[in-house]
């Protein structure tokens, strides 16, 4: 799993956010672009005058071509970008040799979401100046479109040669873990799982990618148990899983979602769910080379599923001193549960009650309040009825607050 450039991402955010403008003004310059408050020592010769002429007012296009309030660079005039973009297409071209004006050409290119254009730009910087200014923000990116071009082992390379110019270590971490996912593409899962691990350490707060991607690598090594206990640090991070569904979240190849979402449901003891992910896997990738370890994880899920059936079980009696009473109400629960379970989908969640106990028999079921109360009406019924009337051991009269959990096992 990689994360793609966001607006916070450090560094890479200069690229995107266009300076600090001030009400809506137009920024005085982009990111990178020179800007002389003093008069030069030197004389420039009359050709590089003029390509500096041309390329400050390419830029001045450029800049009021762009939205200078949004976090990301959004082209607010079409005309002027292109007019722009043209402007720069042709500097580059005319001056192949000068790693600025590529890098300018890359960046309109960027823009405009045209990432071959962007590529090829910018692999003309890497090859003309590896120390160019802007080299840890374009490696960034570039290993972003390399992975997404399946050009696996240039991304690593491109992501090896760019974190140490990186000055933020959380920018570092997630190079680290990109570089992680497409290491894992070319098979050298020894090196993903080495990289996961460094980006865990360059960023050790906010980082579930890399403990689902060192999840991952640790499974397809046959580490079981490592990778559960990755797992299980991924979950406590991460318990909603919206770090492998987030918007800035993708990956190479794309069927892997499956394998990453299989094992954290797998994990959280979701039998269930996980078999559904690995099917999943399988149907998209089927000659994947972790397509064995798949079916190896299918097989014995499988088995788990079969073992078990829907159930119920208590979770919160207040006050405390009842919960042996209605311990014995479960049984009743579960029944209603299973025979709601002949009819898809089936209910999950809690089902809050309020239980009225006079002279040790439940005389009412009152319906309650729960964090992820369960809406169920037909369910909610069967309960209600089974529960009144029902003889308890104790003789006390009080009203109770009870919390039964339903879910489907495993």
């Amino acid at each position: 799993m990689s994360l793609e450039w966001t607006a916070g991402t450090a560094l890479a955010a200069g690229l995107l956010v266009l300076g600090a403008p001030g009400h809506g003004r137009t920024p005085d310059r982009l990111p990178g672009e020179r800007r002389v408050d003093i008069a030069d020592f030197w004389r420039p010769s009359p050709a590089k005058a003029a390509r500096d002429r041309e390329l400050r007012e390419a830029l001045a296009l450029l800049r009021r071509s762009l939205n200078p309030l949004s976090s990301r660079t959004s082209v607010v005039d079409q005309v002027l970008f292109a007019q722009a973009r043209y402007a720069l297409r042709r500097l580059a071209t005319s001056h192949p040799r000068d790693a600025d004006l590529w890098y300018w050409h890359g960046h309109a290119a960027h823009i405009a979401r045209d990432e071959r254009e962007t590529l090829s730009a910018w692999l003309k910087v890497w090859a003309l100046q590896p120390d160019h200014w802007s080299s840890p923000d374009t490696a960034f990116l570039l290993g972003i479109i390399l992975a997404k071009e399946g050009r696996y082992a240039e991304s690593v390379r491109i992501y090896e040669r760019g974190m140490p110019r990186a000055v933020q270590l959380s920018t570092r971490g997630i190079m680290a873990s990109n570089a992680a996912e497409s290491a894992m593409a070319t098979g050298d899962l020894a090196m993903a799982e080495r990289l996961y691990r460094e980006s865990l350490i360059l960023r050790p707060r906010s980082n579930s990618a890399a403990w689902w991607g060192l999840m991952v690598a640790l499974d397809r090594r046959g580490r079981t148990f490592a990778a559960e206990q990755a797992a299980r640090e991924a979950l406590m991070r991460d318990p909603g899983l919206d770090g492998l569904r987030g918007p800035d979240v993708f990956f190479v190849p794309p069927g892997d979602v499956h394998y990453y979402l299989a094992l954290a449901h797998q994990a959280g003891g979701r039998a269930r769910e996980s078999l559904r992910e690995w099917e999943r896997f399988l149907e998209r990738l089927p000659e994947s080379p972790h397509a064995e370890r798949a079916r190896e994880h299918v097989r014995a899920v499988s088995a788990q599923v079969a073992r078990f059936r829907p159930r119920a079980w208590l979770g919160r009696v207040i006050p405390p001193s009842a919960s042996r009473e209605v311990a014995a109400l479960q049984p009743l629960v579960e029944r209603c549960y299973l025979v709601r379970g002949r009819r898809p989908p089936l209910p999950e969640g809690e089902l809050p009650l309020l239980l009225s106990i006079r002279a040790g028999r439940v005389r009412g079921v009152e319906a309650s309040w729960a964090p992820r109360a369960l809406r169920d009406p037909a369910l909610s019924k069967c309960v209600a009825q089974a529960l009144r009337g029902r003889p308890l051991a104790a003789q006390s009269s009080e009203r109770v607050f009870v919390t039964f959990h339903l879910e489907r096992a495993p």
